[in-house]
């Protein structure tokens, strides 16, 4: 509580009190070793600004680096807290989708169509995120990431990210490894270009950088499987992991 109370005091006085920084460091002079501080992000030190853009997510719709951080008095570990607002609205002329998302594959055949003239708007991909970033002597880098829009049912929460990621390898719920997030162009809608495989599962991964700007990494994921079934068709259980 001690140290809670010191690290709002600190937040209070940053408007008027300037601070001493050294190569970009945040190094806050404080008789208390556990003070917590409320920093901008261009406060928060070369080592700490090199990571966030480096394990940045590189999905369109997925959130930039938190503007704001709670930082350690050394500036050696960060957390920000972030997202945004979105809201989408669209008007079908023709009766070519029932869904909020565009999903050409559902178009109707040639004399069937949906309901013509609707208005839809959309603000479910509203997105908040947390983000634990810092560096150590012996393990380096590391990221603790969590994230989450309000697609769940009925509009509810629904988790999008949570792993952990340390000396290359990644433990938790993510994009799966066969995607190439980098290389999905834009869109409006969130469901995302169409023929393109965009999926989140749990999973465990190494990856590796090598060259510029080439990363290769093998990876066991939960399998995730989706498709249309009927009285006489089901999905079994998965009996083994898939291997990427």
């Amino acid at each position: 509580m001690k140290a809670f109370v010191k690290g709002a005091a600190l937040l209070l006085g940053v408007g008027l009190l300037s601070t001493h920084a050294q190569a970009q460091k945040v190094i806050i002079k404080d008789e208390e070793p556990n003070s917590i501080l409320f920093i901008s992000r261009d406060k928060a030190g070369d080592e700490i600004i090199r990571i966030l853009n480096e394990t940045q997510n590189q999905r369109f719709h997925e959130p930039g680096i938190p503007r704001f951080l709670l930082t350690d008095r050394k500036g050696r570990f960060a957390l920000g807290i972030g997202g945004y607002v979105k809201a989408t609205a669209e008007y079908d002329f023709g009766g070519i989708s029932k869904d909020i998302d565009f999903y050409p594959a559902l178009i109707p055949n040639k004399g069937a169509s949906h309901v013509r003239n609707q208005f839809q708007m959309d603000a479910t991909t509203s997105t908040v995120f947390l983000k634990l970033v810092g560096h150590t002597k012996h393990l380096g880098d590391f990221v603790v990431y969590t994230a989450g829009n309000f697609r769940g049912n009925g509009k509810g929460f629904e988790l999008r990210n949570a792993y952990a990621s340390l000396l290359g390898f990644t433990l938790g719920y993510d994009y799966g490894s066969f995607m190439d997030l980098a290389a999905i162009p834009p869109t409006i809608d969130f469901a995302g270009p169409n023929g393109m495989a965009i999926y989140h599962a749990t999973q465990f991964r190494y990856e590796r950088s090598f060259g510029k700007g080439w990363k290769a990494g093998v990876g066991v994921e939960m399998p995730v499987v989706d498709g249309l079934t009927n009285d006489n068709l089901s999905i079994g259980s998965q009996r083994m992991p898939n291997f990427t």
